[in-house]
């Protein structure tokens, strides 16, 4: 017995309108396949059936125009923050290098008589702005050394202090401020 063969016909299919679509659709939400996915439908715009190219290329469209309106918006909130990591890191760091030095020159003070020279040459002559550190012999055993910090001048509240063991440990350094009236 012989069952009639009820197949439909095979519709066409566009894959590439599909595969367009896709990208569309992921490039909306992760704002990075828009663009290629914009391209694949529109070249899949040509084939037939085109229901899938024309929802990728209306879906790429808003996803491209969309990227191109939040990647600016992003790079310009995280730049600052960007720059102010940076400029914080820099302190830190210089902070930790007078203090080291400081600590060096006191740990030696019975050895060598510690001299503004000598912690000069430890230091070297500028800081990280390219400043030069302060080093003042004031009569104790031990010159003080400050950095002007990012300003470049010396006694305002962003120089660089060495800071006291009991004022901190190495892991919780904080800016030490000469005026002592802001919080790092």
């Amino acid at each position: 017995m012989n069952m009639p063969n009820d197949t439909a016909p095979e519709l066409p299919k566009n894959t590439m309108g599909v595969v367009g679509l896709i990208l569309s659709c992921i490039g909306l939400v992760l704002c990075v396949f828009s663009l290629p996915g914009l391209i694949v439908s529109i070249i899949a715009t040509r084939r037939e059936p085109r229901t899938a190219a024309v929802a990728g290329v209306i879906t790429g469209g808003i996803g491209t125009l969309f990227g191109l309106l939040i990647i600016p918006l992003l790079i310009g909130l995280l730049l600052p923050a960007l720059s102010k990591a940076r400029e914080q890191a820099r302190e830190i760091t210089e902070l930790r290098k007078v203090t080291m030095v400081q600590k060096g020159l006191l740990a030696q003070s019975d050895e060598i008589k510690p001299t503004p020279s000598v912690a000069h040459q430890m230091l070297g002559e500028t800081d990280s702005w390219g400043n030069p550190y302060r080093v003042e012999a004031d009569g104790s055993a031990v010159p003080k050394i400050s950095s002007a910090g990012p300003d470049g001048a010396h006694g305002t509240d962003d120089d660089i202090h060495p800071v006291a063991d009991d004022a901190r440990s190495d892991d919780d350094a904080s800016i030490n401020n000469g005026g002592g009236g802001n919080d790092r």
